[in-house]
């Protein structure tokens, strides 16, 4: 068989192509230009990864507590925020006066938080806790009366609706910055369960 037999009949390619009788590629000038059986078996693109979609985009709350009711925050109590930022997710919600945040879909949230202190009644040390449907799932501690307690934390809801608050868990009576803000949260919906 000579090699003009083996040469792809399809003539549309430009004369002027280098790789217009090239039987190594089905393509020429960087475009399809055989539909032919003799070229269906030769080299072709790799496809596009089709985008997944397991991101729910970044939608979520911030809130800041700029004027405590009370300076002080009895050990159990919730944080109660003032300053709620609109948001983009709506099924994170917070319940005005109670401090809780309403998660209501399943997935995985991001928690950021930060409290600024100013002592306690006698403990030499303070501890908030990142309360999930009133169980602990995450806290920080600070070694002195003084300063700011800072954490980041991924938590999985199974079944919404769930409540997130940030508590006082010192054991203690805490007092809380003069010096706006004493509290900045903000809650991420990172993945949908699936």
């Amino acid at each position: 068989m000579s090699s003009r037999n083996n040469r792809c009949p399809y003539e549309k390619c430009p004369s002027k192509c280098p790789r217009r009788n090239d039987l190594n590629t089905r393509y020429c000038c960087q475009k399809p230009c055989c539909p032919c059986s003799k070229c269906s078996t030769q080299k072709k693109p790799a496809p596009t990864p089709k985008k997944t979609t397991s991101c729910c985009g970044l939608g979520g709350i911030q809130a800041k507590l700029i004027t405590p009711m009370t300076l002080f925050l009895e050990d159990g109590d919730a944080l109660l925020f003032d300053l709620v930022m609109p948001h983009q997710n709506p099924y994170i919600q917070y319940q005005l006066g109670s401090g809780k945040f309403v998660l209501g879909k399943a997935g995985t949230y991001m928690v950021n938080w930060q409290v600024s202190v100013e002592g306690s009644s006698e403990t030499p040390y303070v501890s908030f806790a990142l309360m999930l449907d009133e169980v602990m799932a995450d806290f920080a501690t600070l070694p002195l009366t003084v300063g700011q307690l800072a954490c980041s934390s991924l938590i999985t809801v199974e079944r919404p609706p769930a409540k997130v608050s940030i508590n006082n868990y010192t054991k203690d009576t805490v007092y809380l910055s003069r010096f706006p803000p004493a509290a900045n949260l903000t809650i991420t919906h990172v993945l949908e369960k699936s």
